[in-house]
């Protein structure tokens, strides 16, 4: 079993340094002053990047379900590019850190232990005072549990695309629950791993518009095929309410009311296409100081269907100047107009940021989509 999992492990090391060379290649040209570079901390593995004399914020992004650091490949060199030093990280248990076989039956109390405090862990032996803490998805959660457990260690929080932010108003059923204890749906590529990467391969080519998707698919496989030798595959259960008409978004322990009291500087990030309810986040923002905006064509995976009007938005949330600004679209047939970062779309080898076309055409009215990722 050993050998298995270190196998596995290997694939998936391959699998994120063909991902990230590939991203490289596209997003060099717009932030050549760039530098990345891979490490390991208290068995934490973090993919880093930063510019000679950068001294923007320090930013720590987590993941969501299925994923590992490089969901954030096209997206966070464009970050740094403008001064702040970026870490996405693979989460205790997922990626390419440390995994445990016992941590597979931790409670829910206990993976959240594990989570923060290893965190924070990291966060003292790279010798940060604070850090402005972004969560995609369920990492939206475990950043949220961060903030609140360490308050003063967090300058900003930013929740993007958030899974968990109400509780849902239709609670699933006990046999429902027992049904989906410890299990995600993702096992079934762990179940039948020929066909599920046939799978994954197919949806990751009609899903995404990126440049780099066998890369991709194949980093998406090795993540969820590891997953099973640790605590990766357990998040997503133990902290989501389990698959059906009242979820995947809604947590176990919502985080709407949490995120009220919380001290730190807190912003939401959706796609004008997301599926995540953001309802929740503008009355929080009216309960709050809060920040919403949205990224122009995208859905869930934000940073990857639109990565240079992902990085603006993170950018306008770390008080940072975007490259290209934002406008402002009306929602439907209310009188609201919500912040919307155009960007310039998918990166290519000859892209570039420029301005969008003046006047509402140049983003659609936000609607909802049923397209989906992990979480």
């Amino acid at each position: 079993m050993v050998v298995v999992v270190r196998r596995r492990r290997s694939l998936l090391s391959v699998a994120e340094t063909a991902l990230q060379r590939r991203a490289e290649e596209l997003w060099r040209p717009l932030a050549p002053e760039v530098r990345c570079r891979v490490d390991d901390c208290v068995g934490i593995h973090s993919v880093s990047y930063d510019r000679e004399g950068g001294g923007g914020p320090v930013v720590v992004c987590l993941h969501g379900y299925g994923s590992g650091s490089g969901i954030y490949c096209s997206s966070l060199p464009l970050v740094a590019a403008k001064g702040p030093k970026v870490h996405a990280i693979d989460m205790p248990g997922c990626g390419l850190s440390e995994r445990r076989r016992e941590w597979s039956r931790l409670s829910r109390e206990e993976a959240r232990d594990l989570v923060t405090l290893r965190l924070e862990k990291w966060r003292e032996k790279m010798a940060y005072e604070t850090i402005s803490l972004v969560g995609h998805s369920v990492g939206a959660v475990l950043a949220t549990a961060y903030a609140e457990r360490f308050p003063d260690r967090v300058d900003r929080l930013v929740l993007a695309s958030p899974a968990g932010l109400p509780a849902p108003s239709t609670p699933a059923s006990l046999a429902w629950r027992l049904l989906w204890r410890h299990v995600s749906p993702f096992d079934v590529v762990r179940l039948f791993p020929e066909r599920g990467r046939r799978w994954l391969a197919m949806y990751v080519d009609r899903r995404f518009r990126v440049n780099f998707k066998p890369e991709l698919a194949d980093y998406f496989y090795h993540n969820v095929l590891h997953s099973h030798a640790s605590l990766g595959s357990v998040l997503h259960a133990l902290f989501l309410e389990p698959p059906g008409p009242w979820g995947p978004q809604f947590s176990k322990t919502p985080l709407e009311p949490r995120l009220a009291n919380l001290p730190s500087r807190l912003s939401f990030i959706y796609g004008t296409r997301d599926w995540m309810i953001d309802a929740p986040a503008f009355r929080i923002a009216a309960r709050r100081p809060a920040t919403v905006a949205f990224v122009a064509r995208a859905s869930h995976n934000l940073q990857l269907d639109n990565p240079t009007a992902f990085a603006d938005a993170l950018l306008a949330a770390l008080d940072l100047r975007p490259t290209i600004p934002p406008i402002f679209v009306n929602h439907g047939n209310s009188s609201a107009r919500r912040t919307v970062f155009p960007g310039s779309g998918q990166l290519t080898p000859s892209s570039h940021p420029t301005a969008p076309a003046a006047g509402p055409q140049a983003v659609p009215v936000l609607s909802p989509s049923s397209s989906s990722s992990s979480a």
